[in-house]
């Protein structure tokens, strides 16, 4: 009686063993995967029925081995799909980010373009002889020229421990080939328009000016748009939320060297930027005006 009851269960165990089959056959494409937990369930039902699986086979052991791996293979590609989903879902999300804050920074450049253009009406009769005999001056006297430069934070984003990759986009306006041509830019945080911040700050970049990373470029001919990518500072979790509240600023000092027929030049820049770069394309506005010489000799100050 006892075999006979034996013989019962071990077939009722080999059914469940048939039966883990088609499931494990159904979760193979990668449609079908189940959610990340579900095989570990299986898994440990398996596990179970080999525990009280008595008088057990050599070849039953060896399908409830196979269909434990195959569990746990199916745990493995349900993870990972799982994965790649959320991954997705955040690349669809900030793509929806991204397209809300270009629609802020084209309303933003739409509204400058209007202003520029009403100064441009308001502009008095002198003023448009200076602006004349400047530009003859320019086309008569061979020379190089770099006007404000442009830093593109691109998707930014501040937070604790993170940097970010930005780019300053600058043009050789003048009519000379600068040559000898080097550039160097360095991200700091200071209080929001102090002058005695900035003047702080510019000692400290005339100091990483020596020491830091130049980016070097043999000659920069006229009108040639060109960029250098630099890295900004780390921020801490002070600075980073500091600057969401606007009660810290980000000032990017920037330096071009460079020579033409009238000698050695630098140019230099400083620029502040109070909001939260999230907002996206917001320019940043000059510091004081003794940080923004588009043109004189080194060591003149």
């Amino acid at each position: 009686m006892e075999k006979a009851t034996t013989s019962a269960w071990n077939r009722a165990f080999l059914v469940i063993e048939l039966a883990c089959i088609p499931l494990v056959i159904w979760w193979i494409p990668y449609a079908h995967l189940p959610a990340s937990g579900w095989a570990v369930a299986f898994i440990a039902g398996a596990a179970a029925a080999m525990s009280v699986h008595d008088g057990m086979r050599g070849w039953q052991k060896g399908i409830w081995l196979l269909i434990i791996g195959a569990f746990l293979i199916t745990e493995l590609r349900a993870i990972s799909k799982d994965r790649a989903d959320e991954q997705h879902q955040a690349m669809h999300d900030r793509q929806a980010q991204d397209a809300a804050f270009a629609g802020v920074r084209d309303t933003q450049n739409a509204n400058f373009a209007a202003t520029a253009n009403g100064l441009k009406v308001a502009i008095s009769g002198i003023e448009t002889t200076l602006n004349t005999a400047t530009t003859t001056l320019k086309q008569t006297t061979p020379h190089a020229y770099f006007g404000e430069p442009h830093e593109d934070d691109g998707k930014a984003v501040i937070g604790s421990g993170t940097s970010f990759l930005y780019n300053v986009n600058f043009i050789n306006t003048g009519n000379e080939t600068a040559k000898k041509f080097r550039i160097y830019s360095k991200i700091y945080t200071g209080k929001p328009d102090d002058v005695a911040t900035q003047e702080l700050l510019h000692s400290q970049f005339e100091k990483d000016w020596v020491t830091g990373t130049v980016n070097r470029v043999v000659e920069i001919p006229p009108n040639s748009p060109q960029f250098a990518s630099f890295t900004s500072i780390i921020f801490s979790e002070s600075e980073a939320t500091q600057i969401q509240a606007s009660t810290l600023t980000i000032y990017t000092f920037t330096r071009i060297a460079y020579s033409d027929s009238g000698g050695n030049w630098y140019s230099d820049n400083c620029s502040a930027l109070q909001v939260p770069l999230q907002v996206g394309g917001l320019p940043g506005h000059p510091c004081d005006a003794k940080y923004n010489d588009k043109r004189y000799k080194p060591k003149q100050r």
